[in-house]
């Protein structure tokens, strides 16, 4: 088995898939993993990267809770993926990368931050909508913040242990526990009834695992080359496309 990445989008995202697509090409070590893109029906197919695979989907009508569902379901379409290695859109790689820069000594690192450690507003939103809804699928109080670092990483047995876990406590399958029809709106994004949170679900079960490293944030000296966006907001075009244009090859990594 090898590196998989999954990488969800839709056709309003497609401007950003473009250029998440073409970081993966231009920065990632060869050879290239294998690059799964689930896409919504209706979504065009973009030509960058074409050493890739399309899968397409239905999204529910609260199209970002699907997003999240179908992300947590990344190994039943990468059965020969291992880690796996989840992408949004508006992820993109700002620098030569490789899975080797995602491991210490062969583990998975997971970061996390504790409510309030850093007072900061973007802590105290997550915590207001993060909370309720891994209360809701997990059954527990969420006593940390797992999304403070980028890319989310996994070995694909967390996968179907964090699925398990949500489908003891509902007595029902994973995608009819966390399914949700309640339209989502970005303008109503903390109010929003979220059940499930894929990155906050399978970071806290991971933490319990053998092959991940769990560690503070503010303990964390290394990052990877990445530029986290905000799909919803406007895209910065001409970094981008400077960035991305010919030039740095992943063979010229430093060593």
């Amino acid at each position: 088995m090898g590196l998989g990445v999954f990488i969800k989008s839709c056709e309003r995202d497609r401007a950003w898939l473009r250029y998440c697509l073409k970081s993966l090409e231009k920065f990632w070590d060869r050879p290239l993993p294998k690059i799964l893109l689930a896409l919504d029906d209706g979504c065009a197919i973009p030509e960058e990267l074409p050493q890739k695979e399309c899968l397409i989907v239905k999204p529910w009508s609260d199209e970002y809770s699907y997003a999240m569902a179908i992300k947590a379901c990344a190994d039943l379409y990468l059965p020969d993926s291992d880690p796996i290695l989840l992408l949004d859109s508006d992820t993109v790689f700002t620098g030569p990368c490789g899975l080797e820069d995602l491991l210490e000594d062969g583990k998975i690192l997971i970061t996390y931050a504790r409510w309030g450690d850093d007072h900061s507003p973007t802590r105290s939103s997550a915590k207001q909508v993060w909370v309720p809804a891994i209360r809701r699928a997990l059954g527990i109080e969420l006593d940390a913040d797992f999304m403070v670092r980028v890319p989310t990483l996994y070995w694909r047995s967390t996968f179907s242990e964090m699925r398990g876990r949500v489908e003891a406590k509902h007595k029902k399958p994973f995608l009819e526990a966390v399914r949700s029809d309640f339209p989502f709106t970005i303008d109503r994004f903390l109010s929003h009834p979220f059940k499930f949170c894929e990155n906050e679900a399978l970071s806290y079960c991971a933490s319990f695992q053998a092959g991940y490293i769990v560690r503070d944030i503010r303990e964390c000296a290394h990052s990877v080359p990445m530029l986290q966006c905000w799909s919803h907001g406007p895209i910065p075009t001409p970094y981008l496309e400077t960035l991305l244009a010919p030039g740095l090859e992943p063979s010229a990594r430093p060593a």
